[in-house]
């Protein structure tokens, strides 16, 4: 079975050359071991898939004997730090001499960069999506409060306190859906930046949250002092 970032089989995986080094033969488990379909493999030389096996297979090739080889290493594994135990064993035809070399891999285990590769980008793309939902369905509230405030303003639009906030509550919607299009329309979800007064931003802010300071008996004592502007998003930094 095999499990992300980690191969632990019981099953074998097998494949097998020639006495000229071409790969024979190449089962499904081995295709899922190394993302090589025996298609592309088949008829492939030893050294190209397995260049660290090469000496090991040569010496059964010349003696007929069966080999061992405890927590090998390779670099074919497309890099990756994979270890297995392997068995060689000569199939031999007639006359004794060794035709074949059947290559049995168990005890596998290690990490694999490339399934980490596509098991991340299986997740982002499976988070690309609730985050398009969630972006969606988080900007038909928005258009609704928007409508609301436009009608409060339109029949209370004189009360100073509720003609303030309306303004401060539109803006944010406005900033909120222009943050939304841009997460949106970003393939690598990169952020606007531009030129920042913190000071306004840490005003609006103390309106927003007045009338909960107001209800719990918090006064703010506020002393602003010039400060030059920064490059932020200021979506992020609010």
């Amino acid at each position: 079975m095999k499990t992300r970032n980690n191969i632990n089989t019981k099953n074998k995986c097998i494949f097998s050359v020639d006495n000229a080094f071409i790969i024979k033969t190449w089962d499904p488990k081995m295709e899922k071991l190394c993302y090589k379909s025996a298609q592309n493999v088949i008829g492939s030389t030893l050294e190209k898939i397995f260049p660290m096996l090469c000496e090991k297979v040569a010496l059964v090739f010349v003696d007929g004997k069966k080999k061992h080889i405890k927590d090998f290493q390779s670099t074919c594994f497309l890099g990756t730090d994979l270890t297995a135990n392997i068995s060689l064993n000569p199939l031999k035809d007639r006359k004794g001499k060794v035709k074949e070399v059947t290559v049995t891999l168990s005890n596998i285990s290690g990490g694999c960069p490339l399934d980490k590769t596509l098991s991340d980008s299986e997740k982002m793309i499976e988070i690309g999506k609730d985050a398009s939902t969630l972006a969606h369905g988080i900007r038909n509230p928005l258009n609704a409060i928007k409508g609301a405030v436009v009608y409060m303003n339109e029949k209370y639009g004189k009360e100073p306190t509720l003609k303030e906030f309306s303004k401060i509550i539109n803006d944010e919607i406005n900033r909120l859906d222009n943050f939304i299009s841009v997460f949106l329309s970003s393939a690598k979800g990169k952020v606007e930046l531009k030129s920042t007064d913190l000071n306004k931003i840490i005003k609006s802010i103390l309106v927003m949250i007045r009338p909960k300071t107001e209800l719990q008996n918090i006064k703010i004592s506020k002393n602003f002092s010039p400060l030059p502007r920064v490059i932020v998003n200021p979506f992020q930094a609010e």
